[in-house]
């Protein structure tokens, strides 16, 4: 069970700035729900969106906060 909240501002041409929020758990019995926040840049390439986002959890353990994530092609 999941929720996100992202706002994407164009900054020029086909690139946007993003901001995102998400919330949320994957569980079998009890849900453990965590937080974390982050920011992104988009550019709308010929072949699809290419996103790299950099993220915070702010429920993780020490040393484990920080994420990078590089997407190609579209959501599904």
């Amino acid at each position: 069970m999941t929720s996100s909240l992202e706002y994407q501002y164009r900054v020029y041409g086909n690139w946007w700035l993003a901001a995102f929020y998400d919330y949320g758990d994957a569980f079998n019995d009890e849900p453990d729900f965590k937080s974390g926040v982050g920011a992104g840049i988009r550019w709308a390439s010929p072949v699809g969106p290419i996103r790299l986002d950099f993220a915070w959890g702010l429920d993780a353990n020490p040393g484990d906060e920080f994420k990078i994530h590089f997407t190609l092609g579209p959501e599904l």
